[in-house]
């Protein structure tokens, strides 16, 4: 049960996670202690004081875990790609956004908008009724055999997805970097069940 300062036990949080997904709660269990032990998060504190006090995490810690474990399911537990990809889900940045503006009945201009990315601005606006992408870009480098993955959590309509002919057309990844793949991960589906919880 979530205490008084909004702390899980990491056995709460894999219980929380496993009813919304449908797995076993101890298997989940298993894993979230093994991305702990290769220091992926770290508690907010402690109940009590010696060996048998229960470590706690925030409510952040449980918002990163869900939105990791898809990538967690796809691509295995490589506690370097899960530290870049955590790293990038906090990052908080502004991103520019080209829209329509309407002026009048008649006249639309094209403008270009700052959104902000990051956790903390997903679940603002998460809570505002937004909806939320995490999006995986996976670069491949030609000449040496190495991958590159981005990850930027951001407003859907943000979203550039790298398939697009736009997108090929304004943003072309510079050579010899090639687009091996991209996945769009809903996460206001995964974060709002927490939130709605967490605010009641």
């Amino acid at each position: 049960m979530i205490n008084d300062e909004g702390e899980f036990t990491l056995r709460e949080t894999a219980d929380e996670l496993a009813q919304l997904d449908g797995k076993d709660a101890d298997q989940l269990y298993q894993q979230l202690r093994g991305l702990y032990q290769r220091g992926l998060f770290k508690e907010t504190s402690r109940s009590g004081a010696g060996r048998t006090a229960a470590t706690l995490y925030d409510a952040e810690v449980l918002w990163r875990l869900r939105l990791l474990l898809p990538l967690v399911d796809l691509l295995g537990t490589d506690s370097d790609h899960l530290k870049r990809f955590d790293d990038l889900i906090r990052a908080e940045s502004l991103i520019q956004v080209k829209k329509l503006a309407r002026i009048d009945d008649n006249w639309t201009v094209p403008i270009v908008d700052e959104v902000k990315t990051g956790l903390k601005a997903a679940i603002d606006g998460i809570r505002r009724g937004e909806d939320w992408i995490l999006a995986v870009t996976l670069l491949q480098d030609t000449e040496t055999g190495g991958n590159t993955i981005f990850a930027v959590l951001c407003p859907a309509h943000a979203v550039k997805d790298p398939t697009t002919a736009e997108f090929k057309r304004d943003y072309m990844q510079t050579p010899p970097y090639e687009l091996r793949g991209f996945l769009k991960i809903p996460a206001t589906d995964l974060l709002r069940p927490l939130l709605i919880a967490s605010d009641e």
